[in-house]
């Protein structure tokens, strides 16, 4: 039995109906991307020069304005030159990499591994089928033209032509060198959807440059329809995992509708893609504002996706009124329910963001963007905070740099971050399952809820009761991120698996299933549940519980309780297993990359005092049997067992600081083997403190 059969089998067995929907659609959906069609057949003609009115819903009101620009961000245009000068020389920063790629540029090669993907038709392309190492990844990313975006805003700023000759020349060349329907970027329709997006803004900053040409313009408007033919066609709409390769192809069919429509084909496009935004805000986005792709990576990509349309087909609307304040905009193009639920979007970001320089990652990440217009390196989601707070007026939210996203997107500077005073918000998004504690010096979360896409689980990984933590804004124990998806099966499969997060493994095992071959597929065997949440100035408390490990022979049920003292900044974390017979059981925490760590005498002082939750049997007993220091922390292990049945050491461990990189990091590793029940806690202090304490 193939992983494939194997996987439908398992979740035919607990969803018959969403089994065979599944099957049915992706049949169809694959189905058609093989037949012969003649898109490229009866394309409209096109003016020599665009009309500029058509263009100018793309950009807000006034963010072609040097003069307000260098105003708002004093001595910001040298960085943006600098990355454009380095595009003119083959120069690009991919993945948070410097890449240089030299003359002509080959748009199908990994330049990493040298590979590159054949000139076939695309239907009959398997692009994960590729050498190890080869990772289909770094082209599509150079061919979704963020790049073009900062030759857009280099010639808006100081109007030179090199920088519009370059886009020109870029766009006609992966023109010619992609013929349409053959090679990997005809390959997968959402790939064409961004590309699309990027091209229209990027020619949207520079409609009035003289070095793009009649016979430019009327290539690009040619091939820009021709791609949207085939968005159309292919939409990669499952009906019941649909997730954000369907909303990219909606996104970009929202644009390319705005630049053609006045064209029957360009109205078709822009009105059914309205009505698919909204019906995937309902279906792809929960109650409490979380995208339902299990992945905090993801939930920003889809975020973005939703945003720029929205502000996009808002600014339309409009039209002389683009004055207005965005919120207002959106409310007249959306409604309140779809504006109040863009909102809650942004809360989950700004809760992962806030009183940390970076944002703690759950779930894959490939640190994809929609439009990237911001010259400052940072965090993607930091970006997005910063979009979301000055379009909502929420300076509650982090704003950890003037962000030009604002500028671009909203024609006008960010407004200056206000210092909240310290407070006991402790967000929770029950329907993703995602709940959040800080103190003065401590903040993190953990996981507990389902893995997504009706659990069709395309990017959640098995983490269900993990956790990380900060200390005074500093990560110490982290989730390991994403490395990479095709170019490493191994690595994709190690950085998704139990071992690799911060919750018990039972036996070896994995507390969800999953088969090697598939990538993106994940069986929901832990059905996780949050069993109680409770926040109060003094304290946070969290019981959640999984099932993953029922399915061995102990059927093993998993509990864990989390219990915040704000005053004190110390978090234990004790954890219950319940079952039958003996188990083995390894705890690992996963540490930030530099994190020192040194073990420390035993008992090292009393144990804690338990909290109420936590007094009864099987824990009144318990004494430490291990300490550590783990960077600013101190970590001691109690256990009800004597210290000869527990086994602990530091392993190493890697961690992706982005897509494509990896570091090494140490692991913290506890082990024991004991009869069921299994009661252990973690108590967690702040110690050494590293200087500002960081309001809460």
């Amino acid at each position: 039995m193939t992983g494939l059969t194997a996987y439908l089998w398992t979740q035919a067995q607990q969803r018959p109906v969403d089994t065979a929907r599944f099957v049915a659609g992706e049949l169809w959906r694959r189905g058609r991307l093989r037949w012969i069609n003649s898109f490229d057949r009866n394309l409209p003609a096109f003016a020599n020069r665009p009309d500029t009115s058509l263009w100018q819903p793309f950009l807000a009101t006034g963010a072609c304005d040097p003069a307000g620009f260098h105003a708002a961000f004093p001595g910001a245009d040298a960085g943006i030159f600098a990355q454009a000068d380095a595009i003119c020389r083959q120069e690009f920063t991919i993945f948070g990499q410097a890449v240089k790629l030299g003359e002509p540029l080959d748009w199908r090669r990994d330049w990493r591994t040298g590979y590159a993907w054949p000139l076939e038709p695309a239907a009959r392309l398997r692009v994960l089928d590729a050498p190890p190492g080869a990772d289909v990844k770094r082209p599509w990313e150079l061919a979704r033209f963020h790049h073009a975006l900062t030759l857009g805003r280099a010639w808006a700023l100081t109007g030179e032509g090199r920088y519009a000759a370059e886009f020109a020349a870029q766009v006609r060349h992966w023109i010619r060198a992609n013929p349409y329907a053959r090679g990997i970027h005809w390959a997968m329709p959402m790939e064409a959807a961004l590309r699309c997006i990027n091209w229209l803004t990027a020619a949207a900053l520079m409609t009035d440059a003289p070095e793009l040409d009649a016979a430019f313009w009327r290539e690009l408007q040619s091939s820009l329809f021709l791609q949207g033919r085939f968005v159309h066609a292919h939409r990669e709409r499952n009906p019941v995992a649909r997730g954000n390769h369907h909303l990219s192809c909606v996104a970009g069919l929202l644009h390319l509708g705005v630049a053609f429509r006045r064209l029957p084909e360009g109205r078709a496009w822009l009105e059914s893609a309205r009505v698919a935004l909204r019906e995937e805000m309902a279906a792809q986005v929960g109650a409490d504002g979380v995208a339902h792709e299990g992945s905090s990576g993801y939930h920003a990509f889809v975020t973005e996706l939703f945003t720029q349309s929205a502000l996009l087909a808002a600014r339309l609307d409009a039209e002389g009124a683009a004055d207005q304040p965005p919120r207002s905009l959106l409310e007249t193009s959306w409604g309140a329910a779809f504006t109040t639920k863009l909102e809650r979007m942004f809360e989950f970001p700004a809760a992962l963001l806030a009183g940390r320089a970076s944002a703690p990652l759950w779930g894959d990440a490939d640190d994809g963007r929609v439009l990237p217009l911001c010259a400052a390196e940072a965090n993607g989601m930091v970006h997005l905070v910063a979009l979301g707070g000055a379009v909502f007026e929420r300076a509650d939210w982090p704003a950890p740099h003037p962000c030009q996203q604002v500028w671009w997107q909203l024609g006008r500077a960010p407004a200056a971050p206000a210092t909240p005073g310290e407070s006991p918000w402790q967000p929770m998004f029950p329907a993703a399952g995602f709940y959040f504690f800080s103190s003065p010096r401590l903040r993190g979360s953990v996981r507990c809820g389902p893995l997504g896409v009706n659990g069709w689980a395309n990017h959640a990984h098995n983490d269900q009761l993990s956790f990380e933590l900060s200390c005074d804004g500093r990560a110490v124990i982290v989730d390991p991120g994403s490395f990479c998806y095709a170019g490493d099966a191994a690595a994709r499969n190690r950085y998704r698996s139990s071992r690799a997060h911060n919750s018990p493994v039972v036996d070896g095992a994995e507390q969800n299933r999953f088969w090697p071959g598939l990538l993106f597929r994940i069986v929901d065997d832990a059905r996780a549940r949050a069993v109680r949440w409770s926040a109060s100035p003094r304290t946070v408390e969290f019981e959640g519980r999984h099932l993953g490990y029922q399915r061995l022979p102990q059927r093993v049920t998993v509990h864990r309780f989390l219990h915040l003292d704000r005053e004190a900044n110390s978090l234990l974390v004790a954890d219950t297993l319940t079952g039958q017979g003996s188990a083995g059981v390894e705890w690992f925490f996963q540490l930030a990359p530099g994190t020192v760590v040194q073990p420390l005498a035993a008992p090292v002082d009393a144990p804690p005092t338990m909290p109420a939750a936590l007094r009864k049997p099987g824990f009144e007993s318990m004494k430490v049997c291990f300490a550590w220091h783990i960077g600013p922390l101190v970590l001691r292990l109690l256990a009800g067992v004597g210290r000869e049945a527990l086994e602990s050491g530091v392993l190493s461990g890697e961690v992706a600081a982005s897509y494509g990189v990896q570091i090494g990091a140490p692991r913290l590793r506890v082990a024991c083997a004991d009869l069921l029940p299994m009661r252990v806690v973690f108590a967690i202090e702040a110690g050494a403190d590293f200087g500002v304490r960081l309001q809460s």
